[in-house]
């Protein structure tokens, strides 16, 4: 489904060894609201915001692992990291 006045994108997923999936998802959106307060653009954001709660699957419990930026940042970079792309209709 496309959103209203654009196209629809998606963003692939970071290579993690999951121990537990438990706060991923605050991870993310703490994360994404992080990137939006520092400025960074909706895309770069949804890269930031995956590479945390990625990060965040790699310990367990809910904080078993809460990365700090500047791991998310490598993360982020490494030449493995997800691309975007347009997403299938």
């Amino acid at each position: 489904m496309k959103p209203r006045g654009g196209i629809a994108r998606e963003y692939g997923v970071f290579d993690v060894p999951v121990v537990d999936t438990t706060g991923a998802g605050d991870v993310f959106h703490g994360a994404f609201a992080v990137a939006i307060t520092d400025g960074l653009g909706v895309e770069d954001s949804v890269a930031f915001a995956s590479a945390a709660a990625a990060l965040s699957c790699t310990a367990l419990g809910c904080r078993g692992e809460m990365p700090t930026r500047r791991k998310v940042e490598d993360m982020v970079h490494r030449d493995d990291a997800p691309k975007w792309a347009d997403a299938a209709e």
